[in-house]
């Protein structure tokens, strides 16, 4: 999802077209709320770090 909204924001300013920086702006407030979700209610947003936190988490924690 950032890459697509890193893409179109590119596209946006290289082609002079406002709908692909609107698209842009769009989604990177919705990745906003995911994380803000995410951060309140305490889980691991789908990112590649997911699985070592997770791991990293059963050792310390032990669950």
């Amino acid at each position: 999802m950032p890459a697509i909204t890193l893409l179109a924001d590119w596209r946006g300013h290289r082609s002079g077209d406002p709908n692909y920086g609107l698209s842009a702006r769009r989604w990177a407030k919705v990745m906003g709320v995911w994380l803000a979700v995410g951060a309140v209610s305490g889980t691991i947003q789908d990112t590649r770090l997911a699985p070592p936190v997770i791991r990293a988490s059963d050792r310390c924690i032990g669950v």
